[in-house]
């Protein structure tokens, strides 16, 4: 019997000059290689494209092939027609497409992604299941005619995966039937991810013995809550409250954040460690008291998952699936906006006593094999047969 066929469509993918992008596609897509064949096509955006010429190269690691698509879009107006100039460039791929004969299209991004995809698995009559991540139904389909425009392709599709419960009642709330969506956590490496020794760890990142630390991993961005976190250590230096502060990740805020640092004369305790690879995540995530993500909105943040894997409690914001997957017994959760609030969140779990195996031992953190079988099922079975 032939391996089930899936071709993916997405812009959640690493590029070649951005190695650590959307890790968690590659790391689920690389295991649903391993139960049936895969095949990618990553979408790239013009401006991209051209300030990386030459990198674009298909390929094939860990048993995926890679094809990259690029697009043409007018920056920052007439986001309503990205699908459609997505879709006309995915055209060009059309008979490689007929040729590798997909049995599933597996759409991972409601918008532009899946719409464009739905365009193109329509013309090709190949089933689709879409894949919904957190802002693309948090923010795009709270906008008009990007919401009627995944409202269709999500009538169109096969199955709708939802990274949360929260997302999946969004989109029954959408008007999509309740028994075609699909709440599947994301998975983590549980081969990578696991509690370490805690000073080996900290000697590996020259972090000193007796610090208090915190920890954000994430893209420097407003939404993400990095400059929020940046006032709540403020309020924390200024009482004088022992602790050092890591950033990990690059994006538009991180010049911004440094400035602010440097004129409270912070350099010496506020880190900024830029990209870092994945695979060296755990050493960090061990030498850490805390992790924090205040961000503004969210699905399932893998890297929550992949600290509480660790045994590391976290402080992050009441939105998405968060509360979904930490307890009071792994972490705080506070609403999004206060730094005040935040701050006292963060003091309160710097101070506490928390029992790492139990916050390790968390049943909602799947390994990205069991993730990749139960997706497997989903795509294979009828709609209305619930996971």
């Amino acid at each position: 019997m032939s391996p089930t066929k899936i071709l993916v469509i997405t812009n959640l993918f690493p590029y070649p000059w951005e190695p650590n992008r959307a890790v968690f596609n590659r790391q689920q897509f690389e295991k649903l290689a391993e139960i049936s064949k895969v095949k990618v096509i990553v979408l790239v955006p013009w401006t991209s494209a051209l300030k990386n010429r030459g990198q674009l190269q298909k390929t094939i690691k860990n048993d995926v092939e890679i094809d990259y698509c690029v697009y043409p879009y007018p920056p920052k107006v007439g986001r309503s027609l990205y699908p459609l100039f997505i879709f006309l460039s995915l055209l060009a791929h059309y008979f490689k497409i007929k040729k590798f004969r997909p049995d599933y299209m597996l759409l991972s991004w409601a918008f532009p992604d899946a719409v464009a995809g739905s365009l193109l698995a329509k013309l090709l009559n190949i089933p689709t299941i879409i894949k919904a991540h957190g802002s693309d139904i948090n923010v795009h389909a709270e906008i008009g005619e990007r919401r009627t425009q995944i409202k269709w392709a999500m009538k169109q599709a096969k199955a709708i995966i939802a990274v949360s419960q929260d997302l999946k009642r969004k989109i029954v709330e959408m008007g999509v039937p309740q028994a075609k969506v699909h709440t599947l956590y994301n998975g983590i490496d549980r081969g990578l991810f696991h509690p370490l020794d805690k000073y080996a760890a900290r000697e590996s990142c020259k972090i000193e013995a007796h610090k208090k630390v915190l920890l954000f991993i994430g893209n420097l961005k407003v939404s993400k809550g990095c400059n929020l976190l940046l006032d709540a250590y403020l309020l924390l230096a200024k009482q004088k409250f022992p602790v050092d502060l890591y950033y990990i990740g690059a994006g538009d805020q991180a010049g911004t954040l440094k400035k602010i640092v440097a004129e409270n004369s912070l350099e010496d305790r506020v880190h900024f460690l830029g990209a870092v690879s994945h695979s060296l995540l755990v050493n960090w995530i061990n030498s850490s008291d805390v992790l924090v993500l205040p961000s503004m909105n969210e699905g399932v943040p893998n890297v929550v998952l992949e600290a509480q894997a660790c045994g590391t409690p976290v402080v992050a914001t009441n939105v998405g699936g968060i509360p979904e997957i930490v307890s009071a017994e792994s972490g705080i959760l506070i609403e999004y906006g206060s730094a005040e609030l935040l701050c006292t969140a963060l003091k309160d779990a710097l101070d506490r006593n928390w029992d790492r195996d139990k916050i390790s031992n968390n049943e909602n953190i799947l390994s990205w094999q069991l993730n990749a079988e139960k997706l497997l099922h989903i795509m294979k079975n009828d709609a209305a047969d619930q996971c």
